[in-house]
């Protein structure tokens, strides 16, 4: 939350200049950043209170545990995944030479799979294909699992940081990160996270002709990147993707009651048409970081260029400060439910995995709408984990909900 809401406020309080992804509006809401600042903190207080009530642990007694059946059940769903990811990645990118020629195309892969979505979400199902792998290792404790599971991560990194994908390298630390602290040891957080924000400050450009020139341009970035200046090593968190998105809250402040009219929670209500493919449904309406752009932008958004909508600015869009406290409130429900949920399941494999792919979505979320969590997540990870488990065989148990389980994570 911190790294989604300070950085532009701090920015601004020693300069208004306008560089990197700094909107070029800037001045347009400057007198508006301090009060929306004051409302993302006052939802943080609302987010403990509902986080650490009562309700989410009875909440989650309505959902069912699921136990993971076998080692061997695991690896049939990874390669079963595997497979399914490596068939829509070919059929995407027979267009363009074949999947290595995609892979090297870097940001440029956005022209490809635009339109195609459901090809795409190969990518991110192979990354599921590895958590499959650790949930098996996790059941057996097989080393020789473990180092085919961690050469599988390192070829899922270095995969995206080619194709130039931060939010995806960035995603894959925290769900391992958080199934493998659950699950297998200790580890520590700090130098993870900061791992993660060096590999994206210094992954933002790519695109190569062939694997010599990726190897050529490697060397060459990464001599630059050492001796270039921290301003640009930090570029995420200065002038890059972490002060995009809460432009749109003071944005929001400015505009609705006066040049916008509240949208009443239609942006939560359509969501679910947004979980139709684009190429099915081509009509279907723009998603509100299109429309901001459209709004605020003119016609100056091009292909694989946007403004993050920051999820606390679509709570205002929609009830204005009551949305921002609704919206709080909603999210320590649902956050510490899903908690509860897992230790109901008593922290079984796959249901650590579900919980740390979810939790590995959370930035997205803030960063994002409704539709980043509900579209987003499903295809690009709920939807083939669940159709893994189903093919590992797991089973579904209903708990009583006249008692609780208490279960602590495995140190």
């Amino acid at each position: 939350m911190s790294l989604f809401t300070l950085p532009l406020p701090i920015r601004v309080i020693f300069t208004d200049r306008v560089e990197g992804n700094i909107s070029p509006y800037l001045a347009d809401f400057l007198g508006y950043i301090p009060i929306s600042v004051v409302l993302s903190a006052c939802s943080l207080i609302v987010f403990y209170f509902s986080y650490y009530s009562l309700l989410p642990a009875r909440l989650a007694r309505f959902l069912p545990a699921i136990q993971t059946p076998s080692t061997f059940g695991a690896i049939t769903a990874s390669a079963v995944i595997i497979a399914i990811s490596l068939t829509l990645l070919s059929i995407l990118a027979a267009t363009v030479g074949g999947l290595s020629q995609f892979i090297l195309l870097g940001y440029g892969s956005s022209r490809v799979t635009t339109g195609a979505g459901y090809l795409a979400a190969g990518l991110p199902w192979l990354f599921v294909a590895t958590m499959f792998i650790f949930v098996a290792f996790s059941i057996s404790r097989s080393r020789t699992l473990f180092v085919i599971g961690s050469f599988a991560l390192v070829a899922n990194v270095g995969l995206h940081i080619v194709m130039g994908n931060r939010s995806m390298v960035l995603y894959i630390l925290i769900c391992f990160g958080t199934f493998f602290l659950l699950k297998v040891k200790y580890v520590r957080w700090r130098a993870l996270f900061l791992i993660g924000l060096i590999v994206i400050g210094m992954t933002r450009k790519s695109g190569y002709q062939n694997f010599d020139d990726f190897i050529s341009k490697s060397v060459e970035g990464g001599s630059a990147a050492l001796s270039e200046s921290s301003h640009s090593v930090f570029y995420t968190l200065t002038i890059g993707e972490f002060v995009v998105p809460f432009e749109t809250l003071p944005q929001m402040v400015r505009t609705v009651g006066t040049e916008i009219e509240p949208w009443l929670g239609w942006s939560y209500v359509r969501a679910p048409v947004f979980l139709v493919p684009s190429a099915i449904y081509p009509n279907r309406p723009v998603d509100l970081s299109n429309w901001y752009m459209e709004q605020f932008y003119g016609q100056e958004g091009h292909l694989n260029e946007g403004r993050q909508f920051f999820f606390l600015a679509e709570a205002y869009l929609n009830f204005g400060p009551l949305g921002i406290i609704l919206i709080s409130a909603i999210w320590g429900l649902c956050w510490r439910a899903w908690l509860e949920w897992l230790k109901r399941c008593k922290f079984d494999p796959g249901a650590t995995m579900i919980y740390a792919l979810g939790l590995g979505f959370m930035f997205r979320c803030i960063s994002g709408t409704w539709v980043s969590f509900l579209s987003g997540f499903t295809q690009q990870s709920l939807a083939i984990a669940i159709a893994g488990l189903i093919i590992a065989g797991a089973r579904v148990i209903f708990v009583s909900s006249t008692r609780s389980t208490h279960a602590a994570a495995p140190t």
